[in-house]
Formats: structure tokens, sequence, C-alpha cells
């Protein structure tokens, strides 16, 4: 029990970190605890909001200021953490609707179309992309259903489409119909 409240009180501290904070932690992506997605699960959240992720790294890193969203966008370029970093930067963007801009956007859409053959990425990119209310995401993830024959991933992107409509779909402007 004390380890716990230790460990809490680590998080707590880490998440108020800067952006030399943020470039040190990601660097322990996926190597600290063994409860980061190995394998597509059976089917998807039901969570309306954002799940909060498993790696307790990407946990701490969603949780920083959000000044620190360049810094984990720079770092998708390392396929090694781009997993858990996608759970990062969609908790970020989710809880902080100013980033979900139509750059940000681009970056993920980038990233998943660079890795649609690992189906890991993929389907943590379709989640990330969740928390970007633009007509273009909607577009694209309508493409991208249309394309795809996994079950879970056509599960995710139809939990992801449901996800941007119940928060409003213009541009960013986070207004509901």
């Amino acid at each position: 029990e004390k380890a716990l409240y230790t460990k809490i009180e680590i998080c707590n501290t880490l998440e108020k970190g800067n952006e030399a904070t943020c470039r040190q932690m990601i660097n322990y992506l996926g190597k600290i605890g063994n409860n980061q997605y190995q394998t597509l699960p059976k089917s998807v959240s039901k969570k309306k909001s954002y799940p909060l992720p498993r790696d307790i790294i990407a946990r701490s890193l969603g949780k920083m200021n959000p000044n620190c969203i360049d810094v984990l966008m720079k770092a998708l370029k390392n396929k090694v953490q781009i997993s858990e970093l996608l759970d990062a930067i969609g908790y970020m963007i989710f809880y902080n609707q100013e980033l979900a801009t139509l750059n940000n956007f681009s970056k993920i859409k980038e990233t998943l179309e660079e890795h649609k053959d690992n189906s890991i990425i993929l389907w943590k990119s379709i989640e990330c992309l969740s928390a970007f209310s633009l007509n273009e995401n909607k577009e694209y993830l309508t493409e991208l259903e249309q394309e795809t024959t996994e079950p879970v991933i056509i599960m995710e992107i139809e939990r992801t489409l449901k996800i941007i409509e119940e928060r409003g779909n213009y541009n960013g402007k986070n207004t509901k119909k």
C-alpha cells in the first residue's frame, strides 16, 4: 500500500514537469511494467471519454502541461515508442481541445498511414483521432473504415466517430448540434 502512494506522488510530480522532463520521460515509454498492449483487444473500450493509458509513463505524459505537445509530436518518429506515445498524445489532446488542430491531426494521420501494417499502431492511432473534432477527421475515418477488414479496427473507427459526433464536430470548436 505504501508503494502505491509513492508511485502516485512520483507520477503527480512528473506531470508538473516541463518540456525537458517530457523529453526524458519519453525514453521510458513501454519500459516500465508489463501491461502495454502487445496484441489487439477482442473489443474496444466502452468509455465515452478517452481511456486512461495503461503505460505509466504515457499516463503521466498525457497529463502534463499542454505546452509539451510539440515534444510529444516530434517523438512520433521513434518506432519503438509510437504505440504508447499515441496514448499520451490522444489523452492530452482529448482533455485540451485547443490542441486539436489541423496540424496535429495531420501528424497523427501521417503516423497512421506510415504504420498501417502494424495493427496496434493502427488501432491506437484511430483511438487517438477520437480527440479531434474536425470535419477532416470524420471524412478520413469514414474512408479508412471502407478499406478496413479487421473487426476490432472497424469497431474502434465506429467508436471514434461516435465520440466525435457527441463532442461536436466543427473544426475544433466543441459546439453541440
